[in-house]
């Protein structure tokens, strides 16, 4: 009974259609399967490199941050070397180490120079020196020191 109503059933006749392109709707769809099967591949590979590439910035970050320590320790130890260089106290006043003796008792180049015979020609040859370039560039660069020095 359940065949012979099987038989007599009608059945609307675009539904065939479907059924006669299910190959052709198989392969696309293996084709779509296989093209994101390889995008998965390069967004895994890509994914990869991305962490790769922020692993060796990470390392590059530590790095620097273990160098500027290193660079900040040598600054504090600088400024300690040169606080007790130049050790001030309220005052303002530098207490550096005494001169010895013996530079006190060095005659003076003004002594030497009265000891000396042909004063007139030493004079002389001194105005010389006095007027040189070399020995105005010497001085500005003196005095250009003295400046950065104060500044400091």
């Amino acid at each position: 009974r359940v065949l012979r109503f099987f038989k007599t059933l009608k059945v609307p006749p675009g539904k065939l259609g479907n059924l006669k392109n299910v190959l052709s709707l198989q392969m696309s769809e293996k084709q779509m399967l296989e093209t994101n099967e390889e995008s998965l591949v390069q967004l895994q590979e890509e994914i990869n490199e991305a962490q790769q590439s922020a692993e060796r910035i990470e390392e590059t970050i530590q790095q620097l941050q273990y160098k500027i320590q290193v660079l900040k320790n040598q600054l504090e130890e600088d400024e300690k070397k040169a606080r007790k260089i130049f050790q001030e106290n309220g005052s303002g006043v530098l207490h550096l180490p005494e001169l010895p003796k013996r530079s006190l008792q060095i005659p003076t180049l003004q002594e030497e120079i009265l000891k000396i015979k042909g004063q007139k020609d030493l004079l002389k040859d001194m105005n010389t020196i006095q007027q040189s370039a070399d020995l105005k560039n010497m001085l500005t660069l003196i005095e250009q020191t003295y400046e950065k020095v104060d500044f400091l």
